[in-house]
């Protein structure tokens, strides 16, 4: 059965929410809807493209669906260091509930909240009183207890990483996430074993089948009125994984449709007309949420209120299997001081990433695949009718690998930017555990550790991943001297004798006037590809102007820290201002 696409649209107080609508197979349709509360922080990165799959799921199975990201969070305004955010969430879910409403004209609706988002549609449901039925997927139970597991995850990062000094010691930070102490201390006070009130007739509590089980939220429900009904998971765990391995939930995602299902019936399809979506408005920017090429594609397009001179536009590729806010939703946050910098962008989710569904053929959260420079090359045809003939491209990591295949393809790209880029080159049956291994540091970062008595001291207590580090620099060492070989070859026998094709390939993007921008943390494990391929600092092409490598200090190879991410939003400007 084939759904339209669902529709992107902004909502809520000011038009500051981004949300999706999964409208209802009208064969199927059904008298209850569902608002899903997703996850926050890191969780959200993992689950994101998995729950676009359950909404569309519950959608052909009759249950029209809203997916939303919360007031700074996702493609919403605002961002985690605001006050008040737990309030500004709850009514998030508030607005989310009204959407589907309006949307789909249903009147019974369920909240189905997984991890944080579990507590938060329990505390919504409870406040409002009108919620039919919830569903806690792998919930934390109490704010405190998520609270002080972020707080655990965050203090496991490596001694020499990089941190965020946000100015207060009890602020948590996770992966660049951010709790501060005020929210922290909100969610705290948010504990389903202790509410009052009863958040729905119905409650589904699916535990996580990693932990043991916790009865006293059931019995607290029960207490208050509600018919719960509590079982374990059994795909969480394959699921709440980085979203390049994560694995479809299917038997606990047929558990909640049936369980949905079986409390709502058959209903006249609602006759609600689709609309155009609106913007989110910010101070220097619109930002609208589309469908684009046929349509096949989503991403978000950030218009510069004052545009600079020549209407640059970047085009931000997926980093690994994640969604186009990026890690830590740093392609959000860098779109959007781009634009008071005079420069409008549009974030993509190429074919199976993100919100855009897999074609056939492809696979889902596929990363380093020449098949998506097509994609990338539709986001420059939509946005070249749109007027942005002045187009760049940047991607962290894999994304990077995207943008320099499609930088050689594309004539049209003005500049490229590659981030932390660790393969230049992918062939069919290589590993992904290269996703592991780009977490290895530089060979040079190691020789210096080393040197370092407290790392031979982890090594001893077994905090040191000594096969995988081994085995990524013997990797390493092999190609360097291939690589060498191949560059000797060249200088002694002429250019038109350069066999490797990334040296190749640079020299003719340049040749056309193609800007070139590499950037990297002072670490990272990228370097030893760079080396490889046009050899230390870039030296292959020395002596072209267009050409430039910039190292980031402070930085780790997701760009956590804000410092980092400001010299680098420095640098994309200066070098698109240029192009």
């Amino acid at each position: 059965m084939i759904l339209l696409p669902a529709e992107p649209l902004v909502f809520g107080e000011e038009n500051g929410l981004m949300g999706w609508v999964h409208s209802a197979a009208p064969q199927e349709a059904r008298d209850l809807g569902v608002v899903v509360c997703a996850p926050q922080g890191y969780d959200s990165l993992c689950v994101h493209w998995g729950l676009r799959l359950f909404a569309e799921r519950l959608a052909i199975a009759g249950l029209p669906t809203v997916r939303f990201d919360y007031h700074g969070t996702g493609d919403s305004l605002g961002d985690d260091g605001q006050p008040d955010r737990v309030n500004a969430w709850l009514a998030s879910i508030d607005a989310a509930v009204q959407l589907l409403k309006e949307k789909t004209g249903v009147r019974r609706v369920a909240l189905l909240g997984l991890r944080l988002g579990a507590i938060l549609a329990a505390a919504a449901a409870a406040d409002r009183g009108d919620i039919e039925a919830l569903v806690m997927y792998g919930p934390s139970l109490s704010g405190r207890t998520y609270v002080r597991e972020q707080k655990a995850l965050g203090s496991t990062r490596h001694p020499d990483d990089p941190v965020d000094d946000t100015g207060n010691p009890n602020d948590v930070l996770m992966a660049g996430w951010l709790i501060t102490e005020e929210t922290a201390t909100a969610l705290g006070k948010l504990d389903v074993a202790k509410l009052s009130k009863r958040p729905a007739k119905d409650v589904l509590i699916l535990h996580r089948e990693d932990f043991p089980l916790d009865e006293r939220p059931q019995k607290n429900l029960a207490a208050l009125g509600a018919d719960v009904t509590a079982a374990k998971t059994q795909d969480w765990v394959a699921f709440m994984q980085d979203a390049l391995t994560s694995k479809e939930p299917t038997r606990d995602f047929d558990t909640i449709t049936r369980w949905l299902l079986a409390r709502s019936k058959k209903a006249e399809p609602a006759k609600v007309a689709r609309t155009v979506s609106a913007q989110l408005q910010g101070d220097d920017f619109t930002e609208e949420p589309l469908w684009f090429s046929s349509p096949s594609l989503f991403g978000v397009l950030t218009t510069a209120r004052k545009t600079a001179p020549g209407k640059p536009l970047l085009l931000f590729l997926n980093t690994a299997a994640n969604h186009h806010i990026g890690p830590h939703r740093s392609t959000v946050e860098l779109a959007r001081m781009l634009s008071g910098r005079g420069i409008s962008s549009f974030r993509l989710d190429a074919a199976g990433l993100g919100d855009t569904p897999a074609r056939p053929g492809r696979p889902q959260n596929g990363v380093y695949s020449m098949e998506a420079t097509r994609d990338a090359e539709a986001a420059i045809d939509f946005v070249h009718a749109r007027g942005f003939k002045n187009v760049s491209v940047a991607g962290l990591c894999s994304g990077g690998y995207l943008a320099f295949h499609t930088s050689a393809r594309d004539k049209r790209v003005k500049a490229m930017v590659l981030i932390n880029l660790q393969r230049f080159i992918w062939k069919d049956g290589d590993s992904l555990d290269v996703a592991r291994r780009m977490a290895v540091p530089s060979t040079g970062t190691y020789l210096q550790r080393a040197l370092q008595l407290e790392n031979w001291a982890r090594l001893v207590k077994g905090g040191v991943d000594v096969k995988l580090i081994g085995t990524a620099l013997a990797t390493r060492a092999g190609k360097l001297i291939r690589g060498r070989s191949a560059e000797l070859l060249a200088r002694l026998l002429g250019p038109s004798f350069e066999t490797n094709e990334v040296p190749r390939g640079f020299l003719q993007m340049l040749a056309r006037g193609t800007r070139v921008l590499l950037v990297y943390g002072e670490s990272d494990g990228g370097l030893d590809e760079l080396a490889l391929h046009l050899g230390p600092d870039m030296r292959r092409l020395r002596g072209q102007p267009n050409a430039e490598l910039a190292y980031l200090s402070g930085s780790d190879h997701t760009l956590t820290t804000h410092e980092a991410r400001r010299h680098l939003l420095d640098l994309l400007a200066r070098t698109l201002l240029r192009s």
